[in-house]
């Protein structure tokens, strides 16, 4: 009986494969037994050279903690890609980075009190280790100025727009949250636009003339905030890629490194290449903004022993 309805070609030891509406990317059995490597969020996503052959390093960063939010299926629009960029991201943390499973909590289509909870989670582990845990907080979805104050907010599958200084979960509270916290590092890296689009440049709000924009981000503190985008611009996506234009790029060095990247070399190849690319494949300049501690001074993404 065939396992699956429809099968690739294997690439690099990997094959998407796909049964019952649903898709994965397997490795060769013929190497001993098969293993899903991914699941894909949509059954026509193209495969990356992001998604094949992630590093597997060795590493062991115990103390190390992540929380992965992937926001796509909202009630009236999607944002292409999130679930696979949140997935992926998730494994280069495990593989990669050597964040042990049990260290890494990952939300898809997150509700604002699922959003408040990974956070208050992480509260309390970066209390119990009483300042040797290292700390990052990953988002992809969609973010929302508020026209009122210009204040940004990430947008929970359940927030509405009109309604967004009390259904959203606010950039400026998220951060004044992780930076308190006594750690060895606190990275916040947000693949969301705040220009009220989505990831392919529609309007979120169809009544919307005009793109906002908002407030300087003017953080100061112990954590490191890596945005894709500065305030008024779009965060796009890379359809061949079947990723956000950031984390694409974002994975892409956590690739090509190993994991061996500091923080402040992630910063940088992300800016400069998501800058390129997005002027010339979409005509749109998308300008990642650091805030907060500079990068030179925090090592790398994860810590290991």
């Amino acid at each position: 009986e065939p396992q699956y309805t429809s099968a690739e070609e294997f690439s690099d030891g990997m094959a998407k494969v796909s049964t019952g509406g649903d898709s994965f990317l397997i490795s060769n059995p013929l190497g001993g037994q098969s293993e899903v490597l991914l699941q894909m969020s949509a059954p026509d996503m193209a495969m990356s050279d992001v998604d094949m052959e992630i590093p597997e390093t060795g590493r062991k960063a115990e103390n190390t903690f992540a929380v992965i939010i992937a926001n796509q299926d909202y009630p009236e629009f999607t944002v292409p890609f999130a679930l696979h960029d949140g997935a992926t991201f998730m494994e280069y943390c495990r593989k990669t980075l050597g964040i042990p499973e049990s260290n890494v909590f990952h939300l898809e289509n997150a509700t604002v009190n699922r959003m408040i909870g990974a956070v208050t989670r992480i509260r309390e582990i970066a209390d119990v280790y009483e300042g040797e845990a290292a700390i990052i907080f990953y988002y992809a979805g969609l973010g929302i100025t508020d026209a009122t104050d210009s204040s940004e907010y990430l947008l929970p599958v359940d927030g509405t727009t009109a309604t967004i200084h009390v259904s959203g979960y606010s950039v400026d509270r998220l951060y004044d949250e992780l930076d308190e916290l006594n750690t060895v590092s606190t990275i916040i890296l947000l693949d969301a636009g705040f220009d009220g689009s989505t990831r392919n440049g529609s309007a979120v709000e169809s009544s919307r003339g005009v793109a906002l924009k908002g407030k300087s981000r003017a953080h100061a503190g112990h954590a490191v905030c890596l945005t894709a985008t500065s305030p008024g611009e779009t965060a796009w996506a890379l359809d061949d890629k079947s990723h956000g234009l950031f984390t694409y790029f974002l994975l892409k060095k956590l690739k090509e490194s190993k994991g061996e990247c500091s923080v402040a070399e992630l910063c940088d190849y992300v800016t400069t290449h998501v800058k390129r690319q997005s002027l010339v494949l979409k005509n749109k300049l998308q300008t990642p903004d650091v805030s907060g501690a500079e990068p030179e001074t925090v090592g790398r993404l994860a810590q290991a022993k």
